[in-house]
């Protein structure tokens, strides 16, 4: 029985369904509002901007954060400075290659790859690559847009060469809101990418994004 809960662009749901955090303060939506707003002037879209967190927040704090203080990754990265890495999670990877050999159909442990495929494998063939944990994930290398490839998994899972967050604090920031807010910022993220062909991202760069906090009924 699959009892993860996992988010993708794949499992969208029709705007008019989609909680307020999801689509009005994140505009997570095929990245509409990011292309939206690359049309527009910068003080336009900063005005807009403004103007809609305050409506949508009706006057309640906010804080915002760089994206290190309230996340925790899975490996220390080059020119990041320690402080903004105290801690690391580790996990164990699997090539793509590698990862879909273990594919089950009537699995129950989350392949999560870095592209846009997945599948189920089973707890026998997982074996020493077993984990569990409710993260959110940008792909080492890419060759497709972030919006394509970040997902979020609560659940037991198998990784490929994946870059894995999960919030530093729940009750701070919850990794559903992580998840969203970094889709809202793929096109940033996309930015960081280097390289031809296959591109790998900046992380020192990744881990510097401002990060909004609103009070956490406002991102359930």
């Amino acid at each position: 029985m699959k009892t993860g809960v996992r988010i993708n662009e794949n499992t969208y749901k029709p705007l008019d369904t989609l909680q307020p955090c999801s689509v009005q303060v994140l505009g997570a939506s095929h990245g509409w509002t990011q292309m939206k707003e690359m049309s527009e002037p910068r003080k336009s879209r900063n005005t807009r901007k403004k103007d809609f967190m305050e409506k949508l927040l009706q006057g309640a704090p906010v804080e915002w954060k760089p994206l290190w203080q309230v996340t925790t990754w899975d490996k220390r990265f080059n020119a990041v400075s320690r402080e903004k890495q105290p801690k690391v999670i580790n996990y164990p990877y699997l090539l793509a290659a590698d990862l879909f050999k273990l594919e089950q159909e009537d699995g129950d442990i989350f392949l999560l790859s870095t592209g846009e495929r997945t599948g189920w494998t089973t707890e026998e063939l997982a074996g020493t690559y077993l984990r569990e944990g409710e993260v959110v994930t940008i792909p080492w290398g890419k060759s497709r847009p972030v919006k394509d490839v970040l997902k979020y998994y609560k659940g037991r899972f198998v990784t490929a060469d994946n870059r894995i967050a999960t919030s530093s604090d729940t009750d701070v920031l919850l990794n559903k809101f992580l998840y969203y807010w970094l889709l809202n910022q793929s096109l940033v993220i996309d930015g960081f990418y280097r390289g031809s062909g296959i591109q790998h991202p900046n992380m020192a760069a990744v881990l510097d994004i401002p990060t909004l906090l609103p009070p956490l009924k406002y991102s359930l």
